[in-house]
């Protein structure tokens, strides 16, 4: 008689070994996921960063190129404002206009090209000898883009063309300050 009253064993977890379980397993998601969403939120702002920076790349080459080909202000003029010219600023807008030589699809020729900053954006027109013209945005989210030319004996100036019209700077310089405060200084070399 004593073998049928043993109580059996029993078999499985108790309700409070499955929810102390299954509360383990849930703080485990929890940290997994919200290191996960840091992770993944790194890597969206490090992918925004390096699209901005690219950005910034790009608009500089493509200033690098026009600045590379541009002439002394031509007579006659191409357009009615030739040459080297800036137009004064007026509440931080600026435009530069130059002329360069154009090799590239068109073959050999004079292309007036004008940099304008306002409300901002960066923006570059090309107009071709025939008239057409095209223009793009190089650049947005600039708080203030800030010019100076250096003249001939190498002192910086903040207007150009200086006394003496029909000459390049020596150099250029820009100092951009983009939306979020970071400032950036660029110079070419023209001369």
């Amino acid at each position: 008689m004593s073998a049928l009253s043993a109580t059996p064993t029993q078999s499985g977890f108790t309700l409070v070994e499955v929810m102390v379980a299954l509360l383990l397993l849930s703080l485990f998601a929890l940290t997994s996921f919200r290191a996960l969403d840091a992770v993944l939120d790194a890597e969206r702002h490090a992918r925004a960063q390096s699209h901005r920076w690219l950005a910034l790349a790009r608009a500089f080459q493509r200033v690098d190129a026009d600045l590379a080909d541009t002439i002394p202000p031509s007579t006659p003029p191409l357009a009615t404002r030739s040459g080297f010219v800036v137009s004064p600023p007026s509440a931080g807008d600026f435009e530069l206009v130059l002329e360069r030589l154009r090799q590239e699809n068109f073959g050999l020729g004079l292309v007036e090209v004008r940099y304008r900053f306002a409300e901002g954006r960066l923006i570059r027109i090309e107009r071709l000898p025939a008239g057409v013209s095209h223009a793009e945005t190089l650049l947005e989210g600039i708080e203030r883009l800030g010019v100076s030319y250096m003249d001939a004996s190498g002192a910086w100036r903040d207007e150009w063309p200086p006394e003496r019209a029909g000459t390049l700077p020596r150099a250029l310089q820009w100092n951009l300050t983009l939306a979020d405060g970071i400032e950036i200084r660029r110079i070419w070399r023209l001369q």
